[in-house]
C-alpha cells in the first residue's frame, strides 16, 4: 500500500521518470528471486508458490522503501511532517467518496478472473492457462493506456491549480484519443 501511494505521491507532482525506476527495481528484483526461491537455486530450499510469494514481497518492499527515498531526497513539492498527521473527516469522507468504487472497480477484473478460471477448470487445465497467458498478453498491451493515464494525471493537475480549464479538456480528449486508438490497433 505504501508503495502505491509513495508512487502517486510522485505522479502527483509530475516526477513520473522515479515512479517508472520503482516499478523496475521492484519488478527485476521479483523477476530474479522467483526462480531462485520457487526452485531453491544457491543453497536455499524450493518454497513453491510460496517462494513466489516471498519474491513479490520483497520486491514490493523494495519499491516502497526507494518510493520513500525518492519523496524524502528529491520530491520537494510535498513535505512530510509525522508529527502533524490527523485523520480529519473532511479529508476522509473525500477519500472514501474516491476510493471505495475505485476500489471495487480494480476488484471487478480479480473476481471475473476468479470466476472463468473456475469455469474454464470443468474442462481443462489446459484452458485455464491459455486464457492465463491470453489475460497477461492483454494487460501487457494495456499497459500503454496505463502509461497514458499516468502521465494524464499531473498534467491536469498542474493545469487544475493553474485554472486553465481549456488545456485540461484538449488534454483529456487527445489522451482518450491515443487510447481508443490503441485499442483499436489491439
Amino acid at each position: 500500500m505504501f508503495q502505491l501511494i509513495f508512487e502517486k505521491i510522485l505522479q502527483s507532482t509530475g516526477r513520473t521518470s522515479y515512479t517508472m525506476v520503482m516499478q523496475m527495481v521492484g519488478a527485476v528484483i521479483n523477476i530474479i528471486l522467483d526462480p531462485i526461491l520457487i526452485f531453491g537455486y544457491f543453497g536455499l530450499p524450493a518454497m513453491g508458490t510460496r517462494g513466489a510469494a516471498i519474491a513479490t514481497v520483497v520486491g514490493q518492499i523494495i519499491a516502497m522503501l526507494l518510493g520513500l527515498y525518492f519523496n524524502l531526497a528529491k520530491n520537494k513539492d510535498v513535505q512530510f511532517n509525522y508529527k502533524s498527521i490527523e485523520l480529519e473527516s473532511y479529508y476522509f469522507k473525500g477519500i472514501c467518496t474516491v476510493g471505495i468504487p475505485t476500489i471495487i472497480m480494480q476488484s471487478m477484473s480479480s473476481v471475473m478472473c476468479f470466476g472463468i478460471n473456475k469455469l474454464l477448470l470443468n474442462f481443462s487445465t489446459t484452458s485455464t492457462e491459455v486464457f492465463g497467458a491470453y489475460f497477461k498478453l492483454q494487460t501487457f498491451v494495456y499497459m500503454t493506456i496505463f502509461g497514458l493515464n499516468n502521465a494524464l494525471i499531473p498534467i491536469v493537475a498542474f493545469n487544475l491549480g493553474a485554472k486553465h480549464a481549456d488545456r485540461i479538456r484538449r488534454v483529456i480528449r487527445l489522451s482518450g484519443a491515443y487510447s481508443a486508438l490503441i485499442g483499436w490497433l489491439v
